[in-house]
C-alpha cells in the first residue's frame, strides 16, 4: 500500500517536481565547487558559464508559463515565452566576449592580466578595473563575485571589432600563466560542494521514498 500522503499520481508528481527544481541547482553547486577546488585556476568561456547557470535555473523561469497555460491563457504564455527568449539572447555573452576564472582573487586576476599584456608587448593603461589596449581596439574589464570567488575578464571593443586572433592570443597567454602558478582550494569551493551534496540528497530521498508510486505510474503509462 502507498501511504496516505495523497494519491499515487500526486506522490509521483511531487517527487519529480522536487527533482526538476532542486536537481539542476544541486548539480550547478557541485560544478561550482569542483572548479573552485582546483589548485590551478581554469579559464571558462563566459558564454559557457552563462549557459550552465541558465540550465540550472530554467525550471523557475518556466513556472509562470506553465501556470498561464493551466489557467487557459495560451496566448499570454506564448508572449511570455517569447519575452524570456529575447531576454536570454540579450544576456547571452558573445562568442569571444571574455572568460570566467574560479578560485581567483581580483588582486591576482589583475596581476595576471598585467603580466599577460606585458608578455604580449601590448600598450595599455588601467582605468579603475579596466585595462584599455588602444592599439588593439579592445579593453579588458575585471568583474568579481566574492561569494563564488571568481573573476570575469570581460572583453569590450573600443572601436571596430578587433581580430579574433588577438582575443585568442590573450586567452592563450593568460591560460599559460595561470597554469604555471598553483594555489590552494578555496573555502568557497568546499562550501559549494557540501551544499550541492546536501541539495542532491533531497530529490534522491524523494525518489526513493516514493519509488513505489513512481513505479506504479510508469507501469500505467507503459501499459495504457
Amino acid at each position: 500500500m502507498i501511504g496516505d500522503g495523497g494519491s499515487i499520481s500526486e506522490q509521483a508528481f511531487s517527487a519529480f517536481r522536487v527533482l526538476l527544481y532542486v536537481g539542476p541547482i544541486a548539480v550547478y553547486a557541485l560544478w561550482l565547487g569542483l572548479v573552485n577546488s582546483q589548485a590551478v585556476p581554469k579559464l571558462v568561456k563566459a558564454r559557457d558559464d552563462f549557459m550552465v547557470m541558465t540550465i540550472a535555473f530554467w525550471p523557475f523561469a518556466l513556472e509562470p508559463v506553465v501556470g498561464l497555460v493551466r489557467a487557459g491563457h495560451g496566448g499570454v504564455a506564448m508572449a511570455a515565452t517569447g519575452l524570456m527568449l529575447l531576454l536570454f539572447l540579450r544576456l547571452l555573452p558573445a562568442k569571444h566576449s571574455g572568460w570566467v576564472t574560479y578560485n581567483l582573487s581580483p588582486r591576482r586576476g589583475r596581476m595576471w592580466a598585467d603580466r599577460s599584456l606585458r608578455s604580449l608587448e601590448w600598450s595599455y593603461r588601467w582605468v579603475e578595473r579596466t585595462a584599455i589596449v588602444t592599439d588593439k581596439g579592445l579593453s579588458i574589464e575585471l568583474r568579481s563575485v566574492p561569494v563564488l570567488r571568481n573573476v570575469t575578464f570581460h572583453i569590450r571593443h573600443t572601436r571596430a571589432k578587433p581580430p579574433a586572433a588577438d582575443v585568442a592570443a590573450l586567452r592563450a597567454e593568460m591560460s599559460r600563466r595561470l597554469e604555471r602558478e598553483g594555489g590552494l582550494p578555496s573555502v568557497a569551493g568546499c562550501c559549494l560542494m557540501m551544499g550541492g551534496v546536501l541539495l542532491l540528497i533531497l530529490p534522491l530521498w524523494m525518489l526513493s521514498h516514493h519509488s513505489a508510486a513512481i513505479a506504479e505510474v510508469m507501469t500505467r503509462i507503459l501499459v495504457s
